[in-house]
């Protein structure tokens, strides 16, 4: 895996830890669903009709 990818993974891992410290509760519940709807979306769109 190159250094690439490897970031791009990394920066989606620590995306919901970044929110966190945001001061709007609301908002932080708000991104975080949004964040989840679109990685289970990317997954069962590109990943699991490859399986």
């Amino acid at each position: 895996m190159s250094i690439g990818v490897g970031g791009f993974w990394a920066a989606l891992a620590m995306f919901p830890f970044l929110v966190l410290k945001w001061r709007s509760s609301l908002l932080v519940s708000m991104v975080a669903a949004l964040f989840w709807a679109v990685l289970l979306w990317l997954f069962f769109a590109l990943v699991f009709p490859v399986l």
